[in-house]
């Protein structure tokens, strides 16, 4: 299952912790993405 939401974060702070738990209360999937440890190709052409 993917998720419904992605949070990026580099420290979590208290509005993360809040996001993360309204998402539970919610019964949303939420994924959170450690942007220290997150690299994105710019240059990688996407495949239709």
């Amino acid at each position: 299952m993917s998720p419904d939401v992605t949070i990026l974060y580099d420290t979590i702070r208290w509005e993360e912790k809040g996001l993360l738990e309204a998402g539970k209360k919610k019964n949303i999937n939420i994924q959170m993405v450690d942007c220290k440890k997150l690299a994105i190709d710019l240059e990688k052409k996407i495949m239709e």
